[in-house]
């Protein structure tokens, strides 16, 4: 098996070299638990400008429709987590639904 990695100290590598099998039943256990993917789909958009104060506004804004739209349709389990800054110049907003 081969790891990929920007964080090779990370918890999960060591587990996984070790033991995979247990290790992948740990993980499952916790994306389940706290409705992480898979059990949870996550979508991240991303709202580029090189003013940051546009971007911001530009974020809130969306947000703010977003949850309009949410609440008329009446989507209780999604979940909007934004805006959040990302870089000097990019923000994201994720949504969470089942």
């Amino acid at each position: 098996m081969i790891f990929q990695t920007y964080q090779p100290d990370h918890y999960a590598i060591h587990a996984a070299a070790h033991d995979f099998a247990a290790s992948y039943l740990h993980e499952i256990r916790f994306r389940n638990q706290h409705s992480l993917p898979s059990f949870r789909r996550l979508a991240k958009l991303i709202i580029i400008d090189p003013i940051d104060q546009r971007a911001e506004h530009d974020a809130r804004q969306f947000v703010k429709e977003l949850d309009l739209q949410r609440r008329k349709l009446e989507l209780t389990a999604t979940e909007l987590v934004a805006p959040v800054p990302y870089s000097s110049i990019v923000l994201t907003a994720a949504i969470f639904g089942s």
